[in-house]
């Protein structure tokens, strides 16, 4: 420090009783002076302030505290054994790897994801909540809802988007069929009787289906679990008879056949899956219900932490944390902030056109 400004910072400091040198915490202070001694002491504190700020590099002031500086928790709106969690938990890996501050992953299931959704939305911006959301919590749901509890676009800070995932449709292992055109046939046989699974109404799972129906002209049972866990319990038990999954979550299961798996709904086929064919092959053409997963932030959050946090996960996502969703059969595709922003905003459109076909609306 400067001797002089040092000096009369000593001589403010005796004045008003605060500890001397470099380490004294800086505080405000209210003091009652007598009137013959007032207007000098509070302009040698001013001149001492205003010395004091001028010694402060440019940009500082508009610098977030160190970050993070605690724990870092993760949310997202459904089940642990969900798709969210595998994303959310990978994303907790990089930053922990990155900063050396641990990061919690908090599962909130419940109403199609809204319960976890609005918990970050009304959170405080500070970083130390981040949000692992999907096209159809941060995009479909403003559509299905007649009213949510808070704004897709205008309280969430986009980070990064990770990848997007098809769902793939599973059956009970003792249903007799074998593909997508028997399944069909089956379907219409038995109209009304076979029940679906789903993790809650409006999900990416629910508007496959309901897609799916309204191609293929058949009709199904909806049965809205609050976990997706819970639904594929009871699929490999014969209680439900199908339903459409995010791959990752169900691909061990196929592969071990404790399920079947007739048709992926993206426009190709799956890498990890390549013997299952597509619903477009089946004789749907254009036929396509995917979703994606993303990281968010509250809004507000400061935007060198935003840009912190998405220089960690998607440098993550090009290395070894890519190729590991890769091999659950994820297309990774980190983006810039304003590119996840453009996502949302033009699949609210897209999925907005959907539910409106399908006539769906949600309370």
């Amino acid at each position: 420090m400067n001797p002089q400004l040092q000096v009369a910072c000593l001589q403010e400091q005796q004045a008003m009783r605060i500890p001397a040198g470099d380490d004294a915490p800086v505080h405000w202070v209210t003091t009652t002076f007598r009137r013959s001694r007032k207007n000098h002491m509070i302009e040698t504190t001013r001149r001492t302030l205003l010395a004091m700020a001028a010694a402060v590099p440019t940009g500082l002031w508009a610098q977030s505290p160190q970050w993070p500086s605690k724990p870092i928790r993760i949310v997202h709106g459904f089940s642990a054994a969900a798709a969210t969690d595998t994303f959310a938990r990978g994303v907790g890996e990089l930053i922990t790897a990155a900063t050396k501050q641990a990061c919690f992953v908090e599962s909130k299931p419940g109403a199609g994801g809204v319960i976890g959704t609005e918990f970050v939305a009304k959170a405080a911006p500070d970083g130390y909540i981040l949000y692992l959301g999907t096209a159809g919590t941060n995009a479909i749901n403003a559509s299905l809802y007649k009213k949510l509890p808070y704004d897709i676009l205008k309280d969430f800070a986009p980070i990064t988007n990770m990848g997007d995932i098809p769902n793939v449709l599973v059956v009970n292992k003792d249903l007799p069929v074998k593909d997508t055109k028997s399944f069909i046939d089956y379907l219409k046989g038995k109209a009304g009787e076979l029940n679906y699974g789903t993790s809650g109404n409006g999900t990416s799972m629910h508007l496959a289906a309901e897609q799916f129906m309204n191609v293929s002209g058949t009709k199904m049972i909806h049965v809205p679990y609050r976990q997706s866990s819970a639904a594929v319990t009871d699929l490999m038990g014969g209680q439900i008879q199908l339903m459409f999954h995010q791959v990752p979550a169900v691909l061990e299961l196929i592969k071990s056949g404790q399920i079947r798996a007739l048709a992926v709904t993206s426009k190709s086929r799956v890498s990890v899956l390549p013997e299952v064919p597509t619903v477009a092959e089946a004789g749907y053409p254009g036929f396509e219900s995917i979703t994606w997963y993303a990281l968010f932030a509250p809004a507000g959050t400061p935007a060198d932490i935003i840009n912190k946090i998405n220089s960690i996960v998607t440098d993550g996502l090009r290395k070894d944390f890519g190729k590991r969703l890769a091999d659950l059969g994820v297309v990774v595709r980190p983006s810039t902030p304003e590119e996840l922003k453009q996502t949302v905003v033009k699949d609210s459109d897209y999925w907005g056109k959907i539910v409106r076909r399908l006539n769906i609306t949600l309370d």
